[in-house]
């Protein structure tokens, strides 16, 4: 009984594979067709000119990701209970020092401004909140793709 249970879905998937590779092979489509690359290229020309960052900005990439990586690993991933105990001992209250507050919530404090900074730098200095006009829109969606 367990033996025809894992042969028969395993036998119709081998079937509905090499059906399917069949038909791939009369039609000879494939990731790396002309025709295929061609319309990649133009979607990909379409949406670095609509919405890529500017040439002065490229070089600030790198710094983007490290900002963003820092945040999300120390500001509330796996690194955040570091700030249990970075500044205090969360069991005693008299060592409380910034504001009287426990270490984590300082920590998380800190954090919640230093992601601030980091979605103010990705959107306004590094420009991925700018607009973009409809009529920008149709005339490279008529340049790509006529």
């Amino acid at each position: 009984m367990i033996k025809d249970a894992i042969i028969t879905p395993m036998g119709v998937n081998i079937i509905a594979t090499a059906a399917l590779e069949i038909n791939a092979e009369n039609k000879k489509v494939t990731p790396y067709s002309n025709d295929r690359i061609i319309k990649r290229k133009n979607r990909h020309a379409f949406l670095a000119e609509i919405a890529g960052v500017s040439k002065e900005k490229k070089k600030l990439i790198p710094l983007a990701w490290l900002l963003v990586l820092i945040w999300f690993l120390f500001g509330f991933g796996p690194f955040a209970t570091i700030g249990n105990s970075i500044f205090s001992n969360p069991n005693d209250p008299v060592s409380w020092g910034p504001f009287g507050l426990p270490s984590l919530w300082v920590w998380q404090l800190v954090f919640l401004l230093f992601g601030i900074f980091v979605m103010w730098f990705l959107a306004f200095y590094m420009g991925f909140s700018k607009p973009i006009a409809p009529d920008n829109v149709e005339r490279l969606s008529k340049k790509y793709f006529k």
